[in-house]
């Protein structure tokens, strides 16, 4: 044998024998195993209803028509919020739509909790800084510097100190904007004191808005408040109801080009989270003698294109820019900063009523959304609205929509 060669001496010169079994590997540090509501589900198998869904639809083809726009009757209302439709956007108008798009807006960036019943929202935050604003204020510095980094215009100290940017695009244009819509499907449908209604409505999700965008404090310490969010509530938002309950400014609004197109705002009930929602405040500016113009839209970050018109009414819009993905309170001054990525979306609408769009963003949690609203396509004999979502994971969300107040349904795989 080998060993009594090797221990004799004879035979062949002694050389190392190979081993005979490969060596054993290290065994690498056990991962923590998830809880399983936290696992990631299996993408292959996720995206096999989705795919299968779309090849159920090829039959459909043959069977879409679209909607004669030619014997429309003269719209009411406001250009480019609600002008009385039962289709696209206007069909999706209403209170959830208010509550959905606007009080959880920020339900898209990666970090934030789309199970909106499990969710720790920062209630006592909201209370704190809305019973104690003088205290909240001289922790931030006092009036003066709260006023020049919250509310002056021409105050660019940096683009963390400019906090008046989002208060003036995002509470007092885009808020004025979805009070105005929801003020008018009030008024179209016989709702009693339409614009009182649609004021606290809007007023409410803009107090969702704050507390589901501020964490409460940790290991159950005392709520502090902060600056930013009693400016919000107490200034920049009731300034947007103010402003747009008044006819001159909303007709002025439509005529320079001011537009808001919301998503499809859905609740999925398999997952008990909401999905889809977000809203675009948009700027269709226009040429000189031309059908076509510049398409600039904003809401969670900045994006510009072109629009190229048609004679038909319908207009296509492309846009790219920058989408925020997270937010950052900093807890020694409490100024917001926010995390940008690429982003870009297609968006078609006839007579600035939003008929469809298609939507990639790089970092936020909807990372595709696809959207046909309701009313204008006919499939098969029906007219409802669609929406398909990829999130951050790669799993499919697809939902249906209607004239049901703003509110989607929808289900996750």
């Amino acid at each position: 044998s080998l060993a009594i060669q090797e221990g004799t001496g004879e035979g062949r010169a002694r050389t190392d024998p190979a081993p005979l079994l490969p060596p054993r590997r290290p065994i690498p540090p056990a991962r923590p195993v998830p809880h399983p509501s936290h696992r990631p589900r299996p993408k292959r198998r996720a995206r096999l209803p989705l795919v299968l869904a779309l090849i159920a639809t090829v039959p459909l083809g043959a069977c879409v028509t679209v909607r004669d726009f030619s014997a429309e009757p003269a719209p009411t209302g406001v250009p480019g919020l609600h002008t009385g439709r039962d289709w696209g956007s206007d069909a999706t108008a209403g209170p959830f739509d208010a509550i959905l798009n606007k009080g959880y807006a920020v339900a898209q960036w990666e970090d934030r909790n789309r199970r909106i019943f499990d969710h720790a929202y920062g209630w006592g935050e909201v209370r704190k800084s809305l019973t104690h604003p003088n205290e909240v204020v001289q922790r931030a510095g006092g009036w003066g510097e709260v006023l020049k980094v919250h509310a002056l215009p021409f105050y660019f100290g940096g683009t963390r100190d400019a906090q008046w940017v989002p208060n003036y695009f995002g509470h007092v244009l885009e808020g004025g904007l979805v009070y105005r819509r929801l003020a008018e499907w009030n008024r179209a449908r016989g709702v009693p004191l339409p614009r009182t209604t649609a004021a606290l409505i809007t007023w409410g999700a803009a107090v969702i808005n704050e507390a589901y965008e501020t964490p409460p404090q940790p290991d159950g310490q005392p709520a502090k408040g902060n600056a930013g969010l009693l400016m919000d509530l107490m200034v920049f938002d009731p300034l947007g109801i103010a402003l747009f309950s008044l006819d001159g400014v909303a007709d002025f609004g439509a005529r320079a080009g001011l537009r808001l197109w919301p998503s499809q705002g859905a609740f999925v009930p398999n997952r008990a989270s909401i999905q889809n929602n977000g809203e675009s405040l948009v700027f269709k500016i226009p040429l000189p003698d031309s059908r076509h113009g510049l398409f600039l839209r904003t809401g969670i970050g900045v994006e510009g294109g072109f629009t190229w018109g048609r004679r038909d009414g319908f207009d296509v819009s492309v846009s790219a820019g920058l989408q925020s993905y997270s937010r950052d309170l900093d807890p020694v001054t409490e100024l917001e900063t926010a995390s940008f990525s690429p982003s870009g979306g297609v968006w078609l609408d006839h007579d600035d009523v939003l008929l469809a769009s298609l939507t990639l963003d790089a970092r936020t949690d909807r990372r595709l959304g696809l959207n046909v609203y309701p009313g204008w396509l006919d499939v098969g004999g029906f007219r409802t609205g669609a929406w398909v979502v990829l999130d951050a994971d790669g799993r499919p969300w697809i939902g249906i929509s209607g004239r049901t107040g703003g509110l989607s349904l929808g289900w996750g795989f």
